[in-house]
């Protein structure tokens, strides 16, 4: 069984428009753990601060709710994170 990141569904989980693009790009994966392995490794080395920065903008303040986000498709979507369950 083989397993591919389409673009939309890996910005679900992370902001990072680049992180998306090389998660989906690094695809097909064996299994889930070649994805998580393939996403560590993209997020400490192959982005910058930049993109760092553009993801957790992306989240609500603790406390808050998604619609205070500052990037509302992030906020849209990332209940439906494929990975993490919707957490």
């Amino acid at each position: 069984m083989s397993l591919a990141v389409a673009h939309a569904d890996a910005f679900t989980c992370c902001a990072s428009r680049a992180f998306a693009a090389k998660l989906a790009d690094a695809g097909p994966f064996p299994d889930f753990g070649a994805v998580l392995e393939a996403a560590r490794a993209i997020w400490w080395t192959q982005l910058g601060v930049g993109e760092w920065l553009a993801a957790f903008s992306a989240h609500p303040r603790i406390g808050g709710s998604a619609s205070s986000s500052t990037d509302a498709g992030f906020a849209t979507h990332s209940g439906g994170c494929w990975w993490c369950g919707g957490v």
